[in-house]
């Protein structure tokens, strides 16, 4: 389908409108990760579903486990270029 867009239109990026990347867990999917599919020229990640995640485990630490959350390894490295 990418080839075909492009054929009409070279000028617009397109995508596959996948809200992030796939691994082992799901092998069905990975086939949709970047660099599998010919043509994409950008890949999405929606983050709206974090902030339900960081809720859920909030909550979960403070009414189940009554333990304190924390949130480690966020951010980016200067280290890492990526």
């Amino acid at each position: 389908m990418a080839s075909l867009v492009k054929s009409i239109d070279k000028k617009h990026l397109l995508t596959i409108g996948m809200e992030g990347f796939y691994g082992d867990t799901m092998p069905e999917k990975k086939q949709f990760n970047p660099g599998y599919q010919v043509g994409i020229d950008y890949i999405t990640a929606q983050m709206a579903f974090m902030g339900r995640w960081m809720r859920s485990r909030h909550t979960d630490a403070k009414t189940i486990l009554k333990k304190p959350l924390v949130i480690a390894e966020f951010g980016k490295s200067s280290k890492d270029p990526g």
